[in-house]
């Protein structure tokens, strides 16, 4: 029989068949028997002159398929030359075929109550009867103990088109992925893909990454959704969303209105080979929190890192901090908000290594950032970058924190520091820090700052030596004219 593939229902199909004599004789008739589902139909009459191992094609029927539904045929011989037939074994065959309303568009409800009882049959049916629009998978309120695997996933299933998977609530609540491997979900050579409002569970099972990127991304999204890893962890191998090095490139990837708790990393993600090898990276409105050691992570990548909220831990905790590391990277961190909750020994409120470029300066801007240091560590520490610094409120709490530090030794690098509210509570502290005092390095273009206000209970500054007053400052920090030393 004719393998139906890819039919689609509501529209007759034809069975063919092909005979063939397995006999010694020739064969010059038989009738040719079927059902559908069961019910049989009307059979059929074949004559000709049929040698030993020679066939025939014969159409035997028309048949409607099931829409978005499985149906049987079976086709059988019977009376070859009018005579009964004591091996019918031979004469009997059976296939299932799988009726497509269409190719597929919109929204396919998954669950025990729907239509389609697992993701697994939504993509059989995607894979069988092709897609001619966006669509979106929305999962019934439940429990759903499996991991997800979407590896070479993309063009070659969706075209131009995009595949959302999400909870039929919009609610994260209300689906809860319980990953039974080493992963929830894992993206590997994958394309334009959502996933959106749903809890990824890594906790039951003592799974150590939520979402994992072990090749190439492109427009995979991640929004409104919960992925929890153990927050009590000290492993490294353990981050919600984690991408190593030497495994792809992401481009257009979104995180966005997540919740990321756990793990020793919250978000981990080599976007690229190097700077400049990447693809744009939106990390906006997560709330980050629960870390060992680093809330979010970012390597070679061109990134917006927008309106996160990054605090640390309490409990289970090591002496190291970071709240926003990002390393040879282009873009900006903006209106985060990151915070200690616990006093740490070396705590990195914002770490910016080996950022921007003479093209393409780093911003960091409107973030405010909160630490709390019993070393001289800090809010925020900036490091062999091209970057503007503007308008951002940091509080250094301790005996000799750094409210800002910047490493100024180059004059390959530039800095323009303008409009910060920066603040050292300690009696030791330094609103501001410059590694270097070298006349060259403190003037435009490697240092531009201006119009900040700084306190300390001691310092304004140090570049060279503790500053104690404007006046001592700016004989050093010549651009620094409109500054103000106020307690806000």
């Amino acid at each position: 029989m004719k393998q139906l593939e890819n039919i689609y229902a509501g529209t007759p199909h034809p069975i063919t068949i092909t005979i063939k004599n397995k006999g010694i004789n020739n064969l010059t008739s038989c009738r040719i028997a079927y059902s559908v589902n069961g019910v049989v139909q009307p059979d059929t009459l074949w004559t000709g002159n049929l040698l030993e191992d020679f066939n025939d094609t014969i159409t035997i029927g028309n048949y409607i398929p099931t829409a978005n539904g499985y149906d049987t045929i079976k086709v059988w011989a019977i009376l070859p030359n009018g005579m009964s037939d004591s091996t019918s074994i031979v004469d009997t065959l059976s296939t299932t075929i799988f009726g497509c309303n269409g190719p597929m568009n919109g929204v396919y409800y998954i669950g025990e109550n729907s239509l389609y009882k697992t993701i697994d049959d939504a993509f059989f049916l995607l894979s069988t009867c092709g897609i001619n629009g966006d669509i979106e998978f929305a999962l019934e309120s439940g429990r759903y103990e499996e991991s997800w695997n979407f590896t070479d996933f993309g063009s070659a299933q969706l075209g131009k088109y995009k595949l959302t998977i999400r909870s039929a609530a919009m609610n994260a609540d209300s689906v809860i992925l319980v990953a039974q491997s080493a992963q929830g979900i894992l993206i590997k050579n994958t394309e334009n893909i959502t996933f959106s409002h749903i809890t990824i569970d890594c906790i039951e099972k003592n799974i150590s990454k939520g979402v994992y990127f072990t090749g190439d991304a492109t427009n995979v999204n991640i929004s409104n959704c919960k992925i929890l890893v153990d927050p009590t962890t000290s492993s490294n191998s353990y981050s919600p969303i984690y991408k190593a090095s030497g495994t792809g490139i992401l481009t257009n990837c979104r995180i966005n209105n997540n919740i990321i708790d756990g793990g020793y990393y919250g978000i981990y993600m080599y976007a690229g080979t190097g700077q400049g090898a990447y693809g744009d990276i939106l990390i906006d409105s997560n709330i980050v929190t629960n870390q060992y050691y680093y809330g979010i992570y970012m390597y070679y990548s061109n990134e917006k890192i927008h309106a996160n909220t990054v605090t640390s831990r309490i409990n289970n905790t090591t002496s190291y901090w970071y709240g926003i590391r990002s390393y040879y990277c282009n873009g900006s961190a903006t209106c985060n908000r990151i915070s200690t909750l616990k006093s740490f020994t070396y705590p990195y409120g914002m770490y910016i290594y080996y950022c921007g470029d003479s093209t393409d300066r780093f911003l960091m801007s409107n973030n405010e950032i909160y630490v709390n240091s019993t070393s001289s560590y800090y809010g925020a520490y900036l490091g062999y970058s091209v970057m503007d610094v503007v308008h951002n409120s940091i509080l250094a709490d301790g005996m000799s924190t750094r409210a800002l530090y910047i490493s100024n030794s180059s004059t390959a690098y530039s800095y323009t520091v303008l409009n910060n509210l920066l603040v050292a509570r300690g009696q030791s502290g330094y609103p501001i820090y410059l590694s270097s005092s070298t006349a060259a390095n403190l003037v435009p273009p490697v240092i531009d700052i201006d119009y900040n206000c700084y306190y300390s209970p001691q310092y304004i500054g140090y570049a060279g030596g503790a500053k104690a007053d404007l006046v001592a400052w700016t004989s050093t920090i010549s651009t620094d004219i409109h500054s103000v030393n106020i307690n806000p």
